[in-house]
Formats: structure tokens, C-alpha cells, sequence
């Protein structure tokens, strides 16, 4: 097989062979480009997926299982898969997600221009329900200039919607297997930090399946708020993008924000963190409002918007400009 320009890296674990189909079905639809598909079996204990892989590799070169012995997390898995690319460029798409046509051939022509590092295609979120696909929103524009304040506060869809290179994903420790939570994110502002030549694709764009009810992104546990702590708390420490700071600190106040509404339902000690970093970016409604939530512990919703809607009025009055 001659080298792939692009190498497509998957986690899987217990993934439908009905996904896993859907995806590789996407993947014959990218045109002249040469790609290879790396997913990782992360100690499934149903072994239909991965032996519906193994079975596929067999016909089709370019598809490479790989098998983990024990489960190991979604993040480890994309790493081996990172140690494991032959390509110059990969793209980390989760099992149960596809590409739009041309994807890969449209991204990899953008790569090619001078001193690319990245590249970022539209993304849709489709709600699969009775099987009828909905599509509930749509990621179309990055702001390169603010990289990381675009990433926070309008998305960059999801990671599948994104092309890395390979040699600066390798450079920046890959992901980070100690979070649950918030690992996109995470792994997004260390490969921008420090400033990264991106350019928007298009003509293209991938799907992310968005599931009905709980999933590992929604999950309120403390390990998940204790993730996305650490994520943000990097960022503050670390990032060195080239984001305007007044952007990017609205920006790092409105994570907190969601951050703490989460560790609002279950950590009281993890809704303070959240409550102080808030006060710090001098956002006087928002800081009120967590510090009413923490005095009166549970609100109900019809409290809060009351709460919001005064706290909106007071802060206009206090502040005009703002």
C-alpha cells in the first residue's frame, strides 16, 4: 500500500457493527485520496465490532485494527493510534460519527498550502431518533485570530471536524489520558498554544451523532468536573495563543460558568472553585448569581430566572457600558 496522506484514527469500545459500517462507508466516498483507517479496540467485551474490523481488514488493506488488552479510556486509545500513523496528517473521529463526501480530498488540498499546521471543516450534529436523522445544529465559521475564544464560545464542532499534523500532535504529549472529560478541548488548546496556522475548509464537512439521554459528555460525577477543572486550569497557566485577551477572557468566565453549573448538581467544594475563578474575571452578575445558588444550595428554576433577570437589570444600572 502506498503511504497514506491522511490517517483516520478511531476509539472504539462496544461500538454497533451498524457505526462502524456507516463510517467506513464514508470513508469509500473521499474520492482519489489515500487514507488509512487505525481504529483501536479499547478491551470491548463485546467483541462483534472488532471482529467485524478484523474480518473488513482482511478484504481492504488501508483498514488497520488494533486491539488494547484491557479498557484503558477513549484517550489511550487514541494515542496508540497516534503512535501508530503512517500518515503526515490524522484526523481523531469517534466510532459512531462519519465524514461527508470529499472530506479527506478537500482538507488535504488546504494542508497543502504553505506552513499549515491545521484545519478545521464545518461540522453537523444529527440527532438520530426512530431512525430518522435531525440536524440540530451547525458549526460553518472559525476565527483563526481567536482561536481558542472561538473554540469556547461558538465550538469547533467536533473532532472529527478537525485535521492535525501528525509531528505537532506527537510534539504536544498527544491526549491526555488522566481526564474523563472535556479531552477535545483539552488537546485543542495545546496544539494551538502558541499560535498555529490554520485555514477553514468549506467544501466539506463531518457528522457527529448525537445520542438521546446520558452520555460520557454529560455525565455529572466529580471525576468529570475534577477534568474539566484541570482543562481550564491549564489553559490559565499555559495557553500562549495569539487570542485578543478581552475576547479570550469572556471567553475562559463562560467556561467557568458551565463548568460550575455542573458542579452545581453534585461538588459544593468544586461549585466554590468555580464561583471564585468567576469572581476573578470581575463578572459581577454571574458572580452573584453562584454565590446566591451556594447561599440558598438548591433553586429551582423559576428562582433562578428571577435571580438572572435582576441580577441583568442591577448590572445595566451599575454599569451602562457594559
Amino acid at each position: 500500500m502506498d503511504v497514506p496522506q491522511i490517517s483516520i484514527i478511531s476509539p472504539i469500545y462496544n461500538t454497533p457493527v451498524e457505526y462502524l459500517q456507516h463510517l467506513y462507508q464514508s470513508l469509500l466516498n473521499q474520492g482519489e485520496i489515500n487514507w488509512e483507517w487505525i481504529p483501536v479496540d479499547d478491551g470491548s467485551k463485546d467483541p462483534t465490532g472488532i471482529n467485524w474490523l478484523l474480518d473488513q481488514a482482511s478484504r481492504d488493506a488501508r483498514i488497520r485494527p488494533e486491539v488494547l488488552a484491557t479498557n484503558q479510556g477513549a484517550n489511550a486509545a487514541r494515542n496508540r493510534g497516534l503512535s501508530l500513523c503512517k500518515a503526515d496528517w490524522a484526523k481523531f473521529i469517534d466510532s459512531d460519527d462519519w465524514l461527508g463526501p470529499n472530506m479527506l480530498t478537500t482538507e488535504y488540498e488546504a494542508a497543502l498550502k504553505d506552513n499549515t499546521n491545521l484545519i478545521i471543516s464545518n461540522c453537523k450534529v444529527i440527532l438520530f431518533e426512530n431512525n430518522i436523522e435531525n440536524l440540530v445544529r451547525e458549526h460553518k465559521t472559525f476565527d483563526f485570530n481567536n482561536p481558542l475564544s472561538s473554540a469556547i464560545l461558538d465550538g469547533f464542532g467536533h473532532p472529527g471536524a478537525i485535521l492535525y499534523e501528525v509531528k505537532r500532535a506527537r510534539a504536544i504529549g498527544g491526549w491526555d489520558e488522566s481526564l474523563s472529560a472535556d479531552q477535545d478541548g483539552d488537546f485543542f488548546a495545546r496544539y494551538i498554544s502558541g499560535g498555529v496556522c490554520g485555514v477553514y475548509n468549506p467544501h466539506s464537512y463531518s457528522c457527529y451523532r448525537e445520542h438521546l439521554g446520558e452520555r460520557i459528555s454529560t455525565k455529572v460525577k466529580p471525576r468529570s468536573i475534577l477534568s474539566r477543572i484541570a482543562a481550564m486550569c491549564w489553559i490559565e497557566q499555559h495557553y500562549q495563543g495569539p487570542d485578543n485577551k478581552i475576547l479570550l477572557d469572556k471567553a475562559k468566565c463562560l467556561k467557568w460558568k458551565k463548568i460550575g453549573l455542573l458542579a452545581f448538581e453534585c461538588n459544593s467544594e468544586m461549585f466554590a472553585k468555580c464561583t471564585t475563578k468567576i469572581g476573578e474575571y470581575r463578572h459581577q452578575s454571574l458572580f452573584l448569581l453562584f454565590r446566591a445558588m451556594q447561599i440558598c444550595n438548591i433553586l429551582s428554576i423559576g428562582q433562578l430566572r428571577k435571580i438572572v433577570y435582576f441580577l441583568r437589570v442591577a448590572s445595566r444600572r451599575s454599569n451602562p457600558s457594559s
